[in-house]
């Protein structure tokens, strides 16, 4: 059985997936969130620490507000697509931080302060 911190390792990978489609693909904004998508949707709200669950409801129901995301990526504009983006962001920034905190609780690099 999986640890709670498995499961939020493991969600950060699908995160981490997501952030690097997103920074490093080529296209418009519109068309690397979409591309990030398979990731993101994998990325189970009940298993990410409560300090980003909004941050991933809300970028799920971005991608599937007009029902399934083929509908939602034609009726998507480019600037939404980079609040999409900004969001995804912010969400790996905190995650990053509850995931280092979890595998190095004593302090950076483990020799504690």
């Amino acid at each position: 059985m999986k640890s709670p911190t498995d499961n939020t390792v493991f969600m950060f990978e699908k995160l981490s997936r997501a952030m690097g489609i997103i920074a490093t693909s080529s296209g418009d904004a519109r068309n690397r969130v979409f591309l990030s998508a398979k990731f993101l949707l994998q990325v189970n709200p009940q298993a990410v620490p409560e300090s980003v669950r909004e941050d991933i409801i809300w970028i799920r129901g971005m991608l599937k507000r007009k029902g399934d995301l083929q509908a939602t990526f034609l009726g998507t504009r480019n600037v939404t697509a980079s609040k999409i983006a900004a969001r995804v962001l912010d969400a790996y920034l905190e995650m990053s931080n509850v995931v280092h905190e979890r595998m190095n609780p004593s302090g950076a690099f483990g020799l504690g302060q």
